[in-house]
């Protein structure tokens, strides 16, 4: 028996398993970046696929704000705002407040205070999974926005 002799309903079945594998095997998760009307910095974590119907929120262990240092490389030692869980923990995660560490979590390092026009790299891990997203805070106009950088040297 082969691939192509199986029924059509059942090579439908196959695909659609070999499709949420892929997705679970997934090593990446995306952050989003927005601000709230209170100014404050919201980051939204979400792992795809191809199939938008896969959306979820990531299993989390830790997540921190780091700044470059001055040769340009991002200093992982001195984070501005971290917290996390014992090694091996998780806990499923769909959104984050700046400053405010979410239930089941210990703060690491308490958050300073981010400052606008200041490259920032948001970067966490989870189970089998990491994620990051470079950007800067910005001020046009009275109103607070989120610009987000490019690939650079240190990540």
């Amino acid at each position: 028996m082969t691939l192509y002799s199986l029924p059509k309903s059942t090579l439908l079945i196959v695909i659609i398993a070999c499709a949420i594998c892929l997705h679970s095997c997934s090593n990446k998760f995306d952050i989003g970046i927005s601000v709230d009307e209170s100014e404050n910095i919201l980051f939204s974590l979400k792992k795809s696929s191809l199939f938008s119907i896969f959306e979820s929120s990531v299993s989390l262990n830790n997540f921190g704000i780091y700044r470059q240092a001055e040769n340009g490389e991002w200093d992982y030692r001195n984070p501005i705002w971290r917290f996390g869980i014992s090694p091996g923990s998780y806990k499923n995660v769909k959104s984050i407040k700046y400053g405010v560490v979410p239930a089941g979590f210990e703060e690491l390092r308490k958050g300073d205070k981010l400052q606008f026009d200041t490259p920032y790299l948001a970067g966490g891990s989870g189970a089998g999974c990491t994620g990051n997203v470079m950007f800067k805070i910005i001020k046009t106009n009275g109103k607070t926005s989120i610009i987000i950088l490019e690939n650079t040297k240190g990540q």
